[in-house]
């Protein structure tokens, strides 16, 4: 699918090569107003400064031109400025998933900053921000729901009094600046992200407005309802329906798995067209891995087969690297396989005892470190030098140190946890120099570290299927969008042949 110009160059374009695009803020085709893309984004700029309630709406333009199957985002006057700024780049490049899922969230703002709505509004309210003035991402808004924002990392605040926030999931990329002092609107999110958000940030409860998966409520007129992201623990994708426009699907971080398919209201959702705001993070064909069922079942397989022969098993340290929340799928499947206990700290325990686990798995989970061999740690500790120093401090209880990194950057690149030899593994477990299929091993004397491919994202086959299943009007990336070429080219790479 080829691109053609919106506000600033982005856009794809339809059959007779005009400009196809949306204003993020009225929803109206921006062809219908100029033929220029300065008079494109002089109609942007007056709707974002209309949503702040600074000055009277535009007039309607003539009729709107036909919808289009696909587009993206128009690119906004200020976003060649936002995007030069670090916080404003893309995040998920290959080994920087801990760092964004780890990240400090952003302090409280000091001095007045731009509203991504338009105009200016007081820091200190809870909301942290860029430097200098607006950093708007069009993603993050709702066509045809005035005052809604989705996910709006260092900007928490920064929208007019009473906005309306959602929270897809408790990640650092996306609850980023938010803090105590937050009273800028109320935060609609799952219950067990509610939890998150008061429990770690001190967000206080009369901000927050949990709702259950598959159970619409309105807001401000607007039917929303949240439904299963499969990516970490409490995460959600929000369906959006408008009065008499179409409905909106943002699937803040998501795995779109098959079980998706058997989702009622998205079944619905699909036969109406939706405005698809997809999760790019692996949208590149070298991103393909197995069904995270098959790599949590090859992570026990590795153990059995390597470690449990001759009272090896018991002599093996076992770590597990995972982040704040999200990876639980990995250590409790070989919890259960193996009838071990889990060590996690004291702390780890606390945001665990937030999740809604089973019974059975929370029983499983101990904070005394003598009781089991099997001990979860920050991703960021299973590096090779990491591993040898926690097995000279452990005073010779064991002879050997296994840790596995489950990550979907395994799948791609030459990616070193810390050196050693490295060889990539087969499903079968057969060392391979040539065939990528269940990640990487990598060995220095006693320390041994397996990079599995187990993802919370989806990869590039899985995003294709779901996007030819869902069958959307309109696809807006919402990772690695430049509002140009690069967002054009995910679009036409997720729809060629559909």
């Amino acid at each position: 699918m080829a691109a053609a110009g919106g506000v600033g160059g982005g856009g794809a374009a339809g059959n007779d090569g005009d400009p196809v695009a949306e204003c993020p803020v009225c929803g109206r085709a921006l062809a219908a107003f100029s033929g220029t893309a300065a008079g494109r984004a002089a109609h942007v700029e007056a709707c974002l400064d209309a949503a702040a309630g600074d000055v009277a709406p535009p007039p309607p333009g003539p009729a709107a031109c036909p919808a289009r199957r696909f587009f993206v985002q128009p690119r906004l006057p200020f976003a060649r400025e936002a995007a030069a700024r670090p916080e404003a780049r893309s995040t998920k490049e290959e080994g920087a998933e801990s760092a964004k899922e780890e990240g400090a969230a952003t302090p409280p703002a000091k001095r007045a900053r731009g509203s991504w709505w338009g105009g200016h509004v007081r820091g200190g309210a809870g909301g942290g921000g860029s430097r200098g003035g607006r950093a708007h991402k069009p993603w993050r808004l709702v066509p045809g729901a005035p005052g809604f924002a989705v996910d709006v990392a260092g900007d928490w605040g920064r929208g007019r009094p009473g906005a309306s926030y959602f929270l897809t999931h408790f990640h650092s990329d996306h609850y980023g600046g938010l803090s105590e002092t937050f009273e800028a609107g109320e935060i609609h999110c799952t219950p067990v992200t509610a939890r998150l958000v008061h429990g770690r940030l001190k967000v206080a409860w009369e901000r927050l407005r949990p709702h259950p998966l598959g159970v619409p409520f309105i807001v401000s007129g607007v039917r929303c309802t949240f439904l299963d992201a499969h990516h970490c623990p409490g995460s959600a994708m929000v369906l959006f329906e408008p009065p008499g426009r179409r409905p909106v699907l943002h699937t803040g971080d998501c795995r779109c798995c098959t079980e998706m398919r058997s989702e009622p209201l998205l079944s619905l959702a699909g036969g109406r067209r939706v405005s698809l705001y997809l999760d790019t993070t692996y949208a590149r064909t070298k991103y393909d891995f197995p069904a995270q069922a098959d790599a949590v079942a090859y992570v026990a397989s590795v153990l059995r087969r390597e470690y449990s022969a001759g009272g090896r098993f018991a002599r093996t340290l076992v770590l597990f690297g995972t982040y704040t929340i999200g990876k639980e799928k990995v250590f409790l499947h070989a919890a259960r396989e193996f009838g071990r206990r889990v060590y996690v700290t004291r702390e780890k325990r606390a945001v665990l005892d937030l999740l809604d686990l089973a019974e059975a798995d929370a029983r499983v989970l101990t904070t005394n470190p003598a009781e089991t061999n099997f001990h979860v740690v920050p991703m960021m500790h299973i590096r090779m030098d990491n591993l040898q120093e926690r097995l000279r401090a452990e005073g010779g209880r064991f002879d050997r140190v296994v840790g596995f990194r489950p990550t979907g950057w395994s799948v791609a690149g030459k990616g070193s946890a810390g050196g050693g030899d490295q060889a990539t593994l087969t499903s079968t477990g057969q060392l391979s120099r040539s065939v990528r299929s269940m990640g990487k091993r990598q060995s220095r004397g006693p320390a041994v570290i397996y990079s599995i491919p187990y993802s919370e994202h989806s990869s590039f086959s899985e995003l294709r299927e779901f996007v030819r299943w869902l069958d959307p009007a309109e696809i807006v990336p919402t990772v690695g969008n430049d509002c140009g070429p690069k967002a054009a080219q995910l679009v036409e790479s997720l729809t060629k042949g559909s």
